[in-house]
């Protein structure tokens, strides 16, 4: 029996509704239901004709790690038929939920007459402009918190708007980037506090946890994550913000936040934004000297450049660095590029110059029949 590969056996439920009215393009996650397997082995195939068929082409489909697929949708009317779906086939079935994150964003406002109102009363009011959550921003001024003016807002879209109106007001918003997962036991990034299982560290020196309830630490201060990484600068706490630990998560945070990626990507991305971020390539860079590297290359005219302006913006005082024993033979040629503005009599001397100086025998004659034509 012949099975037909064109129209696939799958099964919706109209039963299902989907609570996210919004506009626009959505993000849904589809998770194997009724079985231990996921839907790693799936063929491709199959879920792109199921999904055509569904509600025709989307935007994005990709499979994760976990088994499952995340699926973004053009239209808030694609993921409706979506979230209707049930199964495959007969034998896999499946779950369409909404995600978690990527279909919502946050973003921050300062708005000082927003002050004293409260948190409902603001929530009520923006509704109807997608807002979905509203948290006020306060600071601890010794045993109570003061509004500071800011507030973190949440909207149901994808993609966060440019402004939002107060009132008659528009006031504009920022997105709103969280501070890396930070645990609070072992004090590494990427993982909470609960699912820790490594000892716990003092806070101060970095060491295994050895000071008693409100015992203060008398070691030297010195970042556990600093020390780990090998990093020159150590002598900080491990909370402190100018830890360049603590900066690279957090501009990996903003990556994942703004490009709406996952954290191999982010991380990724932020390689390729600071190639020489480790400790081997400094010590690469450090030890590798230029006349290790070919004489052919075209490199070698623009290092000699920088040379020669850097011995010009050398104090006079400045001693010149050691030159290798080079014969003229091995002595490369140097190409000077002049300006345009340069006449062609000083041209063709600094010509000749240079020519003296990579031929020493043409050098030399010249200088002999000069003290000839000067004897006579």
């Amino acid at each position: 029996m012949s099975v037909n590969t064109k129209q696939p056996n799958f099964e919706i439920d109209n039963k299902k509704l989907f609570k996210n009215y919004t506009i626009g393009p959505k993000y849904l996650m589809m998770s194997r239901r009724d079985s231990e397997e996921t839907l790693i082995n799936v063929s491709p195939f199959l879920i792109k004709k199921v999904i055509d068929s569904v509600c025709g082409e989307i935007e994005m489909c990709k499979k994760l790690r976990s088994g499952d697929i995340l699926i973004k949708t053009k239209t808030a009317t694609q993921a409706t038929k979506l979230f209707q779906l049930i199964s495959l086939t007969n034998e896999i079935k499946v779950e369409v939920k909404e995600h978690n994150s990527l279909n919502y964003s946050k973003g921050v406002i300062y708005c000082n007459d927003l002050r004293g109102i409260p948190e409902n009363e603001i929530l009520n009011e923006l509704k109807k402009q997608n807002v979905t959550e509203v948290q006020k921003i306060q600071k601890k001024n010794e045993d109570s918190l003061i509004e500071t003016g800011l507030i973190i807002i949440t909207f149901s879209l994808p993609n966060l708007p440019d402004e939002i109106n107060i009132g008659y007001e528009k006031t504009c918003v920022r997105p709103y980037i969280p501070l890396p997962m930070r645990c609070r036991q072992c004090f590494h990034y990427g993982h909470p506090t609960k699912r820790c299982k490594n000892n716990k560290i003092c806070i101060n020196c970095g060491d295994i946890a050895h000071t008693q309830e409100n015992e203060l630490c008398q070691n030297n201060t010195k970042c556990i994550n600093c020390d780990e990484n090998k990093l020159d600068d150590k002598s900080h706490s491990v909370l402190s913000k100018k830890c360049p630990v603590f900066l690279k998560f957090k501009e990996i945070q903003a990556i994942k936040t703004l490009d709406k990626v996952d954290h191999k990507t982010a991380l990724a991305t932020y390689k390729q934004r600071h190639p020489n971020d480790t400790v081997y390539s400094k010590v690469t860079r450090s030890t590798v000297s230029y006349h290790d590297l070919p004489t052919t290359s075209n490199n070698n005219t623009n290092y000699a450049m920088c040379e020669n302006k850097k011995q010009q913006q050398a104090k006079p005082s400045d001693p010149a660095p050691p030159q290798p024993l080079v014969s003229a033979r091995d002595k490369p040629t140097t190409v000077n590029i002049l300006p345009k503005n340069i006449s062609k009599r000083t041209r063709n001397e600094l010509k000749s110059k240079s020519a003296a100086i990579n031929n020493p025998k043409k050098l030399c004659k010249n200088s002999t029949e000069s003290d000839n034509l000067s004897d006579e």
